[in-house]
């Protein structure tokens, strides 16, 4: 990848690569700034649209374009754009991320529509923001908004005035729900390169961790067994490896075996990027043995109750998370101005190794590049099917209670709850009892 805007000269990038923009907690600091996270996905193997690298940006705190620059970001590669929730810090870098985005392809065709997901509230944010500013958009928005278990409002209910100055936006940014299914999982956006879905997770606010699953690797197709089967019509192999009937040479009634000649197809990587968060339970079927975990360890162990009041977690329930879904690395984000850089590499890095047990931790620095290999498990094709050939479907769901998180007195966190909750949000109640 190269910085600037972009064109369609850019090489493509091959692999999966998380960088991170932005690794503070709510205030930046000298070394690190607002929420900002950017995956990077390049599948050559794939057909059509999926050859396509791809620059997916998660969180879009102030100041999150300006690390993109300084970070020789192609901005002109962004097509999706993820929010977790809608706290400042997380949010407010996105409306000039997009009126750049409209500068640099003012006269190009190339960026045809710019996806965005979050939570509820976003579309009204974007569309009173880009209305006062006036931007001229060459290319639309589609907001997605995930409804909160018990909303009932649709997107036209969303739509708030647009503020006109020199162009009326209206017909460039459209807004739509995605509702979770009855097992609370949204089924966020189907993409060539990769499935994302996203749970709904506990903080302050409505709040979601996402999960982005490659798409699986297809299998290698065995050229020399074809031929020593006669056949050495290249035309044909596209057709066994597709899974089509291709007849044996000299043998009219039997048909090539798919299973013989090709290889067991491997999962693509699966990569958890949770927003802030005391208790992420509801992300962990999905979660189970992701090759990267990134989850937030705003305070240290001494800090539970703060933590905890707060909506956050410590490293401690950051690691005891990690250990829980067997994530192959754990990688601590959205670290508190309150520490030193001294303090994180002495205090957080050491309490989630002790935690999780495992060596596999790293703390998330602004501009941190961390490359995900694709692993080599191989899945059935029923599996590989399955995840290939998916259609997202939405559920609707019934009147619930709104899973906003209510702000509790710290003196009271340590009654009423039972042990399941403390072993749920990764807690020791001893420890909490003794602080």
């Amino acid at each position: 990848f190269v910085g600037g805007a972009g064109g369609d000269d850019e090489e493509e990038f091959l692999g999966c690569e998380l960088q991170f923009m932005g690794t503070s907690g709510s205030v930046p600091t000298r070394r690190r700034n607002s929420s900002s996270l950017l995956l990077k996905l390049g599948r050559p193997d794939l057909p059509g649209e999926g050859r396509r690298s791809a620059l997916w940006v998660f969180d879009c705190g102030d100041g999150a374009q300006r690390q993109m620059i300084s970070g020789m970001v192609p901005l002109g590669r962004i097509d999706r754009i993820f929010v977790t929730h809608l706290h400042g810090d997380h949010l407010y870098g996105l409306p000039s991320l997009i009126c750049s985005l409209a500068s640099a392809w003012q006269d190009t065709s190339r960026l045809k529509r710019l996806h965005i997901y979050g939570p509820f509230g976003l579309a009204t944010f974007l569309r009173m923001a880009l209305g006062i500013n006036g931007v001229v958009l060459p290319f639309e928005i589609s907001i997605h908004e995930l409804a909160s278990r018990g909303r009932t409002r649709d997107s036209e209910a969303f739509k708030a005035p647009v503020l006109h100055a020199e162009r009326d936006i209206n017909g460039s940014v459209t807004s739509t729900v995605i509702h979770p299914n009855e097992r609370g999982i949204y089924n966020v956006c189907l993409d060539p390169r990769a499935r994302v879905r996203a749970t709904s997770i506990e903080h302050t606010i409505s709040c979601f961790g996402y999960v982005i699953e490659e798409t699986p690797k297809e299998g290698r197709l065995d050229v020399a067994k074809l031929q020593r089967l006669g056949i050495n019509d290249r035309r044909l192999y596209g057709d066994v490896k597709d899974g089509k009937e291709v007849l044996v040479p000299g043998s009219p009634n039997k048909l090539v075996n798919r299973n013989d000649v090709v290889s067991p197809p491997t999962r693509g990587r699966k990569v958890v990027i949770l927003g802030d968060t005391c208790n992420a339970r509801s992300v962990v079927p999905l979660a189970m043995d992701c090759d990267v975990l990134v989850h937030e360890a705003t305070y240290s162990d001494e800090e539970t109750l703060f933590a905890l009041d707060s909506g956050h977690s410590t490293a401690q329930m950051a690691a005891t998370f990690a250990k829980k879904v067997r994530a192959k690395q754990l990688i601590l984000n959205h670290i508190s101005c309150r520490f030193t850089e001294e303090e994180v590499s002495r205090i957080l890095l050491p309490q989630a190794i002790k935690a999780c047990g495992s060596t596999h931790v790293r703390l998330a620095e602004d501009f941190m590049r961390v490359v995900i290999p694709m692993p080599q498990e191989t899945i059935t094709r029923e599996k590989y099917n399955e995840l290939t050939g998916g259609v997202l479907n939405s559920a609707e769901v019934g009147d619930e209670k709104p899973n906003i998180r209510p702000r509790r007195k710290r003196q009271r966190l340590p009654a009423n709850h039972s042990d399941e909750y403390w072993e749920q949000v990764g807690v020791d109640k001893k420890a909490i009892v003794s602080v």
